[in-house]
């Protein structure tokens, strides 16, 4: 007998082994695919857009362009915006810093926006992984949860959740959230210091998305109160530690006070016809799928995927609906009696995560609305237009709320359903990745249109710039171009100043010390230069007169927009003399 019980031993403990290194093995598997999926992000990205860089967004533009004015400020006394104290010194985001760093030690600026995709791609798949194993207590919908998080979707107008070309700093907050999550459900009790010291930090990521994102956590941490702690203790502290947050982002708040938004009538002129024209914005934008159907156009261009444009909008619909109501019910489940919720069986976890999507919502659509109708009763215009930019979490939310009634079906079907939850999310993540990879990445999207993945373009205007900078005497550009972000990379790769940049437009109407109506009336005669590139007898007096409006004798017009006969009659009719031409872009001095 006694052979045979070193043998049960024997056999227990090889079944210990074989299970930790499955384990193990699972879990290494899991942050290997993480790895591959930044890996091949970050390549692309790279191979996209090359030295020097010219990156293919405009808020990161704006931020370069902010950079290479504190690297060099005396290249700017002739710049319309940068030239004019305080109309962007009141904005700034900690990933800002490294850049500058980089810049002083003679780096290209758009460098930092090129190399920081792997890292924040990882932050935000590890983080929701980690949550997902929390949350669902299974591995694979788990890495289902973190893959589906990354993928760009488009929201309301000017804004996005996920991974979006160059990675914004609102993509850097995105990846912070669910490690925020994770400090809110994972503690045995809650730790509302630990927790606004940690949502304070992220809102130096991005700032609008701090505030109601902080007063949720803050609100659900209250909720999930020890036992036997009373409602006035656990209150008092959560009070101190939303005093905490709001010292801690101070410097913030005095920076901000430099602004003069609220003033600003003619920026802010949206609010003439409705007190609350940002909150309808948002929610008009939000039903109608207006952002997802921009999707669906973007991937019904590639060769074989022409049938997507009629799938996408109806496969998002039927997604935001059906997980938005799922986590509707887990939140509105939490407040019923304890012996109905025990019928349920979801997890206390499920409770925290579904109150704290829905009160962030619905606290960046009320926010918002109260700031408006104050704003309104004054007759002034709001002081914060961003703080509505939080519904973006919506996206999330809804993935989460599916896998929420995916994972509690899978439940109520077990065992002969045990593999339901991990297959459905998984194919959920395959076919969101499917529709919206040509939003995340430029340059996979470019491949699969047969196109190289370089954005030859994007080097061109960087070498453009580049040679623009060599030339003696060049004064203030007015910018004819195809987008608003090659004209920020005269800023930030030339260190040119400029005479309009239709992506000023926030800062000016933030910081009051311009005339916005001005700058919108020009904001329309480049939108009309834009569309009339067919029609060269009414784009030329349009290109003149907004030469004219600028007086500078110095303008960079990209061919693309501006075509062979209009410009044929720019040089014969109005005496505009080529100094310099790379690939579609060209540099004229007009006569004086």
């Amino acid at each position: 007998m006694e052979p045979m019980r070193q043998n049960g031993s024997d056999n227990l403990d090889e079944l210990q082994h074989r299970s930790a290194v499955g384990r193990y093995g699972s879990e290494w598997s899991a942050w290997a695919i993480f790895v591959g999926v930044a890996f091949l992000l970050q390549m692309f990205l790279a191979l996209n857009t090359r030295a020097p860089f010219v990156i293919e967004n405009g808020d990161n533009g704006s931020i370069l362009y902010i950079i290479a004015h504190w690297i060099q400020p005396e290249a700017f006394m002739d710049d319309v915006l940068l030239g004019v104290d305080g109309t962007t010194s009141f904005y700034q985001a900690a990933l800002m810093w490294p850049n500058y760093l980089l810049g002083l030690a003679g780096v290209e600026l758009g460098f930092f926006y090129v190399i920081i995709c792997f890292p924040i791609a990882m932050a935000q798949m590890g983080g929701f992984y980690l949550l997902g194993k929390q949350l669902f207590l299974n591995r694979n919908v788990a890495i289902a949860l973190a893959l589906i998080s990354i993928p760009t979707v488009f929201t309301i107008s000017g804004d996005l959740w996920g991974h979006y070309y160059s990675p914004l700093l609102r993509s850097a907050y995105g990846a912070a959230l669910p490690w925020l999550l994770l400090i809110l459900i994972s503690p045995s009790r809650p730790r509302p210091y630990a927790l606004m010291t940690a949502a304070a930090a992220a809102s130096y990521l991005h700032l609008p998305s701090g505030p109601p994102v902080a007063l949720a956590l803050l609100f659900v941490s209250l909720l999930r109160r020890s036992e036997g702690q009373g409602w006035g203790y656990a209150f008092v502290h959560h009070v101190l530690a939303g005093v905490l947050y709001l010292a801690l982002m101070s410097p913030y708040a005095l920076l901000f006070s430099q602004t003069f938004a609220a003033g600003d009538k003619e920026a802010l002129q949206q609010f003439a016809n409705s007190p609350y024209a940002n909150v309808g914005m948002a929610i008009d934008h939000l039903s109608t799928l207006r952002g997802v159907r921009r999707m669906s156009i973007l991937i019904s261009r590639v060769p074989g995927m022409e049938w997507a444009d009629r799938v996408v909008v109806p496969f998002f619909g039927v997604l935001f609906v059906v997980g938005g109501l799922s986590l509707l019910v887990v939140t509105f489940t939490s407040v019923l009696p304890s012996h109905l919720r025990s019928r349920l069986s979801f997890s206390q976890s499920w409770y925290w995560v579904a109150g704290f999507f829905t009160t962030t919502i619905f606290l960046a659509l009320g926010i918002s609305a109260i700031d408006q109708a104050i704003a309104a009763a004054q007759a002034r215009g709001p002081l914060q237009l961003d703080f509505i930019r939080a519904t973006r979490f919506g996206v999330p939310a809804t993935y989460i709320g599916m896998f929420m009634l995916i994972t509690y079906l899978a439940q109520r079907f077990k065992p002969k359903a045990s593999c339901l939850a991990p297959t459905c999310t998984i194919a959920l993540a395959v076919w969101v990745w499917l529709f919206a990879y040509p939003s995340t990445s430029h340059g996979l999207y470019r491949m699969t249109k047969g196109q190289s993945i370089e954005d030859t373009n994007l080097t061109q205007f960087g070498q453009f710039s580049q040679k623009m900078a060599e030339i003696d005497g060049v004064g203030p550009i007015t910018p004819v171009l195809r987008y608003d972000y090659l004209s920020s990379a005269l800023r930030y790769v030339a260190f040119l100043p400029l005479t309009f940049n239709r992506k000023d437009n926030n800062f000016i109407s933030y910081s009051g010390r311009l005339d916005s109506r001005e700058h919108r009336a020009l904001m329309d005669q480049i939108d009309a230069i834009r569309k009339a590139r067919r029609d060269p007898d009414a784009q030329v007096p349009i290109i003149t007169g907004f030469v004219d409006v600028l007086g500078s004798p110095d303008v960079v017009i990209d061919r693309r927009v501006v075509q062979e006969l209009a410009e044929a009659r720019l040089v014969s009719e109005y005496g505009f003399d080529l100094q310099l031409e790379l690939g579609p872009f060209a540099y004229y001095r007009r006569a004086q």
